[in-house]
């Protein structure tokens, strides 16, 4: 009898066949979902590509329009005050308030104002004779050492009294003492009225200084400015933007031209320009005046002036 063959299992080969399918259905669906990533990705890509360089496009365009914008500002303040004379000038800056307004195209508004841009010594004095060069340099060492405040790089080397800060007119005496009574004398004078040589004058005498002192002050301040400094404001509704800008002009021989123009970022909302005289105090004319009586050292008779200035002002009222 022969016995009965072994039974061979099935190999894999035949198993896999009749499993593929169930396989296949299985990788089916990541498949699908990794497909569907990646689109979505490189769709997200594309979008932030195109959004950037619609940006960048933008950009680029509000430059253009804020360059040009602002060379029309400057071109029509250049053509605006150069047909001024230094008397004109000066008639604008002894005028509170804007000296002039422009409505440029586009709804865009220019507001000017002019100052006397010689309060502040220059860095290197040219024109003041070698003679008070040295003492020059005093006062500008004097201001370095007891401000921040940055001198002039440009325009006539003298002193215009009727504008120099504080700092400024303090500088003018080596003495700290004298050069604080000095200071609070002329700011004081400039508050009550315009102040002209005499007035100065007057001040320089009643702060007690002497006749060497006074010559070289003299010698280095003028009343009749050459150098402007005109502040300009521009606004735009439409963009509820403001912009302002700083520009010097100088009258030489008869001849203005314009020296610098720069834009600038302001740091106080309340000036944005933060190029005023320094004021002592709140206080009026009258009591000013009244302090200065109470003033001591002074000399019998130095307050006359004052004293009939305030009558003066009196009387008119009482008409």
């Amino acid at each position: 009898m022969t016995p009965p063959r072994p039974v061979r299992p099935r190999s894999a080969p035949h198993i896999l066949p009749r499993c593929m399918p169930r396989f296949r259905r299985g990788f089916a669906l990541p498949l699908v979902i990794l497909l569907l990533l990646i689109s979505s990705m490189t769709i997200v890509v594309i979008m932030q590509r195109q959004t950037a360089q619609t940006r960048l496009v933008h950009e680029m365009i509000d430059d253009y329009q804020t360059h040009h914008a602002a060379f029309g500002v400057r071109a029509i303040v250049r053509k605006w005050i150069s047909n001024k004379t230094g008397s004109d000038l000066s008639e604008f800056a002894a005028k509170e308030g804007v000296s002039y307004r422009f409505v440029l195209p586009n709804d865009v508004y220019v507001s000017v104002w002019v100052l006397d841009g010689q309060g502040i010594p220059v860095t290197t004095p040219t024109d003041i004779g070698p003679a008070n060069v040295r003492y020059y340099t005093e006062i500008t060492s004097r201001i370095r050492s007891t401000s921040d405040r940055a001198l002039r790089a440009r325009g006539p080397s003298m002193i215009s009294i009727a504008t120099a800060p504080r700092d400024v007119l303090e500088a003018l005496v080596e003495d700290e003492d004298q050069g604080r009574n000095l200071a609070d004398r002329i700011i004081k004078a400039r508050e009550r009225r315009p102040l002209d040589r005499d007035g100065m004058m007057n001040q320089l005498r009643r702060a007690g200084l002497g006749d060497d002192q006074i010559a070289r002050i003299v010698a280095i301040t003028t009343f009749d400015p050459g150098l402007w400094r005109v502040n300009v404001m521009s606004e735009s509704p439409k963009s509820d933007t403001q912009r302002y800008f700083i520009m010097h002009a100088e009258i030489t021989l008869g001849s203005l031209s314009i020296i610098s123009w720069e834009e600038i970022t302001p740091t106080d909302p309340s000036d944005p320009f933060a190029e005023k005289p320094t004021k002592t105090n709140d206080d009026d004319s009258e009591n000013a005046d009244l302090d200065d009586n109470k003033k001591p050292g002074d000399a019998p008779g130095d307050n006359a002036d004052d004293n009939a200035d305030r009558d003066s002002r009196k009387n008119t009222s009482t008409r």
